[in-house]
C-alpha cells in the first residue's frame, strides 16, 4: 500500500481533500469520463464512496465533465486518422459509454468521411498501382478490416484498383 493510501486510510476524508484530488487528476489528465472518474475516487476514497458520488455529481451538473463532450473529442481525434468506424465504436464501448450516446455521435461520421480515410490507409499501406492478384485483395481486406472498416466501405475502396485478368 502507498503512502498516500495510507494516509487517507488514517484519516478522516472530508469533502474538501476528495475535491483537491479531483482537480490535481482534471490538471494532469485533462478530461475524465464520469465512470472513469468514479473509478480513481473509489479507489482512492474506498471508505466513503457516497463522498464521492456527490463530488462527482456535482461535477456534472457545473459541466466540468461531460460524457457527450468526451466522445466528440474522441471520434474527432479517431477520425482524423485513416481508422475505420468499428474500432472508434470499439474504444468507447471499451470505456463504458452508453450504446445508443455513441451510435447518436457516430451518426454524424459520413460515408464519404470513411471511405477517404479508407482511401489514405490502402495508399498508405499498398500504394496506388492496382491490385492484380487474389492474395493481394484478400491481404488488403484483411488489413483493411483489421484498421475498423466495415466491408461495404472496403469493397468500394478496394473495387476502384481491382483489375483481374480474365480466366482463359
Amino acid at each position: 500500500m502507498s503512502l498516500v493510501n495510507e494516509v487517507t486510510d488514517e484519516k478522516e476524508v472530508t469533502q474538501q481533500m476528495v475535491r483537491d484530488h479531483v482537480e490535481w487528476l482534471l490538471q494532469e489528465n485533462g478530461d475524465y469520463t464520469v465512470k472513469a472518474l468514479s473509478k480513481k475516487l473509489n479507489k482512492k476514497f474506498r471508505h466513503n464512496q457516497s463522498l464521492n458520488k456527490i463530488i462527482v455529481n456535482d461535477l456534472v451538473s457545473l459541466d466540468i465533465i461531460n460524457d457527450e463532450r468526451y466522445i466528440k473529442r474522441v471520434i474527432k481525434r479517431y477520425s482524423s486518422n485513416p481508422t475505420g468506424i468499428n474500432i472508434i465504436k470499439s474504444n468507447l464501448y471499451k470505456k463504458g459509454f452508453p450504446k445508443s450516446l455513441i451510435d447518436e455521435h457516430m451518426s454524424n461520421i459520413g460515408k464519404p468521411e470513411q471511405i477517404a480515410n479508407a482511401r489514405k490507409e490502402r495508399v498508405r499501406k499498398f500504394g496506388t498501382g492496382k491490385i492484380t492478384d487474389g492474395q493481394a485483395y484478400q491481404k488488403a481486406c484483411r488489413h483493411l478490416i483489421g484498421k475498423g472498416f466495415d466491408l461495404d466501405t472496403i469493397k468500394q475502396v478496394l473495387g476502384e484498383v481491382t483489375h483481374f485478368p480474365a480466366p482463359l
